[in-house]
């Protein structure tokens, strides 16, 4: 049933649950197809954005989701970005100052998941997100993430952004490192 990579205590927040149901509520019977039967009521309640949900329901719904999409990671990350950064966390995302953006993430990642510590270091022109032990650094988790911040740049101006993960090593010790080039615009 779960992923005995996923520790029990693993737990993430509705926030990032929530636009994957929607999606899938909109293409219901084709999610009906695909999800675990067990998994079934995520398409009938509510789901509540300020609530925690086991890491391992979390990492079954994104594994149906890659399938509806084709494993389309790049689209799950930047359709999660646009979700956050547009509307509940839309606060966190500061027009024209891709840095300042990125250090609130540490912020933020404590927001929706309870394992694993983010720090974010800058070196013009490169910024390096480190995220050690987090409880789902899968590797569906760690593309989602590269591409929620490669949206996350273009959604704050950043100029030319590249990111790449260079370092990925998943739980039970996990280490995730990803980097991210690119330019500052100028201030307005």
């Amino acid at each position: 049933m779960g992923d005995a990579r996923i520790a029990p205590e693993v737990a993430t927040k509705g926030s990032i649950v929530l636009p994957m149901i929607k999606l899938m509520r909109q293409n219901r019977q084709r999610a009906l197809r695909i999800l675990p039967e067990d998994l079934h009521h995520y398409l009938d309640e509510r789901v509540i954005v300020t609530h925690w949900y086991p890491g391992s329901d979390h990492h079954r719904l994104t594994r149906v989701m890659g399938e509806l999409v084709d494993n389309d990671w790049e689209l799950l990350g930047r359709g999660l970005a646009l979700a956050e950064l547009t509307g509940a966390y839309r606060h966190v995302l500061k027009s024209r100052e891709p840095v300042r953006t990125l250090r609130a993430l540490p912020g933020l990642w404590k927001l929706n998941h309870n394992t694993g510590d983010l720090d974010v270091q800058w070196d013009a022109p490169v910024a390096t997100v480190v995220v050690k032990n987090w409880g789902l650094a899968l590797q569906e988790h760690v593309a989602i993430m590269r591409a929620y911040m490669l949206q996350l740049l273009e959604l704050c101006d950043a100029i030319a952004p590249r990111v790449r993960v260079t370092r990925h090593e998943p739980p039970p010790d996990s280490l995730v490192i990803v980097e991210s080039e690119f330019g500052e615009p100028a201030l307005k």
